[in-house]
């Protein structure tokens, strides 16, 4: 099985009394990467926690405010104003907005990714926060490859999605939003912790 990072909602943050058995309500989950618009939904007031998949000594979660979250990533969607784009975003908007999935906080859980790049868990989940403060980068980069003239974005969309999307030659195609993080949504993760459950340990990681 694919290494993921995973999206939960949830009333309760992680780490406070009496949350290690709040139900959380899976979102999305998204294999080898912590796309963009993850670390847009967590950059309100983002703050290590610890994890609800994983024991660790460590905080190796993200909670950020959902609101402020779903708000920071609805201003990046608006940017881009591609007519192809439209139902994807607007999949991604209504799946987001429906109240059966709006929660005070919003988690992001990497310990899967940061398993194939190193043993400091805690230390990888400080960078991560870093890299969610400076996500505004990222979102003028993507807006500009995606409104680029044909001929000029072809070293820049394959370093940001990869040698798969080195050839697209300016052209938006579908995988390319796919690639920063939309298209994957759902409540059906492969950890459900919509109920109460004992947490997995260090033998228990997915491989």
């Amino acid at each position: 099985m694919a290494n993921r990072s995973y999206l939960y909602s949830t009333h309760c943050l992680p780490g406070e009394e009496g949350c290690e058995t709040a139900a959380r309500i899976g979102l999305s989950e998204w294999a080898y990467d912590i796309p963009l618009v993850y670390k847009l939904l967590v950059s309100g007031q983002p703050r290590a926690c610890p994890s609800s998949i994983w024991e660790s000594d460590d905080d190796i979660a993200i909670a950020g405010n959902y609101a402020e979250g779903v708000a920071r990533l609805k201003r990046f969607l608006a940017r881009i104003d591609l007519p192809s784009a439209q139902p994807m975003i607007q999949e991604a908007l209504a799946f987001l907005d429906d109240p059966a999935n709006v929660s005070t906080y919003i988690v992001l859980e990497s310990r899967e990714i940061f398993e194939m790049q190193g043993d400091d868990l805690g230390a990888q989940n400080q960078d991560l926060l870093v890299e969610i403060a400076d996500a505004g980068a990222d979102e003028d980069d993507i807006i500009a490859a995606l409104h680029a003239p044909a001929a000029e974005p072809h070293g820049l969309l394959g370093k940001l999605f990869g040698p798969s999307h080195d050839d697209l030659s300016g052209d938006l195609h579908p995988e390319v939003l796919d690639d920063i993080g939309l298209g994957a949504w759902s409540n059906d993760l492969y950890f459900d912790l919509s109920m109460t459950a004992e947490l997995p340990g260090d033998d228990d990681i997915r491989s």
